[in-house]
């Protein structure tokens, strides 16, 4: 069922018909929503995703450079900032502090550039970057992880930073719990 979405449910006592975005409609026993922090499931279900908001947020990438960077961390007016190299050789883990608020868009490459001039005064020569993200401070939760038949997991039901990879480990927490009760 991939390259489609859920666009709602409803359930009675017997199970759950899930619509999916080309408008078929599957029928089963429970509906575990694992679609992430912009949960369309949990917000179907009207579960409030209570926390706060981002005060920080920053970006994060695997990229390769033409020139070296220096590696280790830096802090200055803007923030916590870091660069490492990877296994490979061939490019560098890079995490900047934002000057503002990060938007909910993804971020690119043209991001990154800038957010290392303003650090580094160069961008030493960015570019292919095999991935490009954004993260913030912000921390929720959902108020329920289950509405009769639905049940939530993952960052459908928390999101917080991810400093120490919790939210990974949260989420097969999650799923591992949710296998053995409803096998």
């Amino acid at each position: 069922y991939r390259a489609r979405e859920v666009t709602g449910f409803s359930q009675d006592d017997r199970g759950v018909d899930v619509t999916l975005s080309d408008g078929e409609v599957l029928r089963a026993q429970y509906l575990v929503g694992c679609d992430g922090g912009r949960s369309t499931v949990r917000k179907a279900a009207g579960i409030e995703f209570a926390g706060w908001d981002a005060t920080n947020s920053w970006l994060i990438a695997e990229v390769h450079t033409t020139q070296p960077p220096p590696f280790g961390f830096k802090y200055d007016a803007i923030g916590r900032h870091a660069v490492a190299p990877m296994e490979d050789g061939k490019c560098v883990r890079v995490v900047l502090t934002e000057r503002q608020l990060g938007t909910d868009n993804a971020p690119t490459l043209s991001d990154l550039s800038e957010a290392l001039i303003a650090v580094y005064g160069t961008d030493f020569g960015a570019h292919r970057p095999n991935w490009i993200s954004r993260f913030s401070d912000m921390a929720r939760q959902a108020v329920a992880y289950r509405d009769r038949r639905m049940l939530l997991a993952g960052d459908a039901a928390h999101v917080h930073p991810p400093m120490g990879g919790q939210g990974l480990n949260m989420g097969m927490q999650d799923a591992v719990n949710l296998g053995w009760k409803l096998a």
